[in-house]
């Protein structure tokens, strides 16, 4: 009896320790699968946190092209390539490491108009952990599609009175087919011959239509315009370096304005609103910009020496360009600008890419 007694004690001790190995085996794998889980979540945490770093990067960049300039060098393949003028500020990650962000800018040269921005963020010594993401934004200035693309002369009526014999010089000037030289709201048999000196330009009629000559050329209203020229003059900028300007009565010699404002690559604009009525451009003033006079010009004296590089606007006829009148695409100023260079003041992002558009 007492040889059994110890054989069933060896198995039940076998079978304890069999059990027990078990469930040593089991709390050991439950270990492990637990700290594969913890570290699976950990890097999965961390992949958020580089793709919101990339994101916050992504709005860095995308104020950066609204308020500082880029510097752009040819890629190749029509690509230009641009950076911040200073590297974006690391941004903390949730383990008490930092994120490094690299911010890059690309647009097409066939449309310039749309710019790509690419914003990578790196766990700064753990390459894998990795964010990146892209948009393309369309910045915008002040002005419309329409207006950043408006001839040297653009009237909401007619250019009536013929023998002038003011320049206006269209763009791509000097090429086999000029460009438009005149754009009006009235058709195009309004205009009267020799109104002005095209120099091989063509008329366009009908070029607007419903929300007239503001609607047409400006993106903003009449108010904000005012208030971001109001804001310049706040903060006290000399007049060399103001962007947009609102006359007043004040701002006239006799009736006449003589000021030369704004630079080929820092252009201007220039806004005489209704209440002033059709001023004078003369005294031999030069302007890069878009100068729009809201009220019409039926006649009176003879405008002085003026020049223009950019685009003239008259909210109604024209009747009277003087011989010392010259408008000129902004092409045609020092060092032949593409286009007129106004400061950014939004950049919403659009779908798809520039070839939409």
């Amino acid at each position: 009896m007492r040889p059994d007694s110890r054989q069933r004690g060896s198995g039940t001790l076998l079978v304890a320790l069999m059990l027990l190995f078990s469930i040593t085996a089991l709390l050991f794998d439950v270990a492990q699968g637990t700290g594969e889980s913890q570290r699976a979540s950990r890097l999965l945490a961390q992949q958020q946190a580089a793709r919101a770093a990339a994101e916050a990067g992504l709005a860095w960049g995308r104020r950066w092209l609204i308020e500082r300039p880029v510097a752009w060098l040819p890629a190749g393949g029509g690509l230009e390539i641009g950076a911040p003028g200073r590297a974006a500020p690391a941004l903390p990650a949730p383990d008490g490491d930092r994120f490094g962000i690299n911010v890059a800018f690309a647009r097409h040269a066939a449309d310039p108009r749309f710019v790509r921005v690419v914003a990578d963020a790196q766990l700064r010594g753990i390459p894998e952990i990795h964010g990146r993401v892209s948009a393309w934004l369309r910045p915008a200035s002040v002005l419309t599609r329409a207006g950043e693309q408006a001839p040297p002369l653009v009237v909401d009526g007619c250019l009536s009175r013929p023998h002038s014999g003011a320049d206006v010089r269209p763009q791509g000037l000097f090429s086999l087919q000029p460009g438009t030289a005149l754009a009006s709201s009235g058709p195009a048999g309004c205009h009267a011959p020799g109104a002005a000196n095209l120099r091989g330009g063509a008329i366009q009629g009908g070029a607007f239509t419903g929300g007239g000559l503001w609607a047409h050329l400006f993106a903003v209203s009449r108010a904000e315009l005012q208030q971001l020229a109001a804001d310049e003059v706040a903060r006290g900028l000399p007049p060399a370096a103001r962007r947009y300007w609102w006359a007043t009565a004040a701002d006239l010699a006799a009736g006449q304005w003589r000021r030369s404002l704004g630079r080929p690559t820092a252009p201007v604009v220039l806004v005489f609103p209704a209440a002033l009525g059709c001023p004078q451009l003369g005294g031999g003033a030069q302007v890069h910009g878009v100068v729009v006079i809201e009220a019409p010009c039926p006649g009176g004296p003879p405008w002085g020496h003026f020049t223009l590089f950019g685009t003239l606007a008259v909210g109604g006829n024209l009747n009277r360009l003087s011989p010392g009148v010259r408008l000129a695409h902004i092409e045609q100023a020092a060092g032949q600008p593409p286009r007129l260079a106004l400061p950014i003041i939004e950049a919403p992002q659009v779908p798809g890419s520039w070839r939409d558009f």
